[in-house]
């Protein structure tokens, strides 16, 4: 009888010891459910211009939380959230691979004065990169960017009429 309970425990510690490496992987692509480098954050920040160029920044969670900040320049200023489809979600993922936003360089800048910026920050289970964009970066990049506020919705919060730009 020791010989079975011993034979059972041992067997036992096994099954468990097989079954953590299996529970690890399983929860991690919990994180991005297809494994396949899917944001998991997202912040663009874009500044104010020696003129009225909108300041704001949104944030995007890969579960469709969406945090909008107004700062200058814009429609709506202060903290809004709100969330996006599972689809909006997959347009954001399907414009970031359509930029090949992981090969493009860390900074786009030249010497020139009174033009807005643009820093944007993704975040993958796999990597981070974050981009300053001044000028001159490739057409991808303003493209992505401006995927980024039509997909959320923030294009229609950063509009500025004549009395927005007055009250800035």
């Amino acid at each position: 009888m020791n010989k079975k309970l011993i034979a059972a425990i041992a067997i036992s510690f096994i099954l468990v010891l097989l079954l953590i490496p299996i529970y690890f992987l399983y929860t991690n692509f919990q994180d991005d459910p297809k494994g396949n480098g899917s944001f998991t954050y997202i912040k663009m920040s874009r500044t104010a211009c020696y003129g009225t160029c909108p300041a704001y920044s949104v944030e995007i969670e890969s579960n469709g939380d969406v945090k909008y900040i107004g700062e200058m320049f814009v429609g709506v200023k202060g903290e809004r959230t709100f969330e996006l489809t599972e689809s909006q979600v997959q347009e954001l993922n399907d414009a970031i691979k359509e930029a090949d936003f992981f090969s493009l360089k860390d900074r786009y800048y030249e010497s020139v004065t009174d033009l807005p910026s643009t820093t944007t920050l993704i975040r993958t289970t796999d990597e981070e990169k974050s981009i300053y964009n001044y000028v001159g970066a490739p057409n991808k990049l303003n493209v992505l960017e401006d995927k980024i506020d039509e997909i959320t919705g923030v294009d229609s919060l950063i509009e500025c009429d004549e009395q927005c730009a007055q009250e800035a």
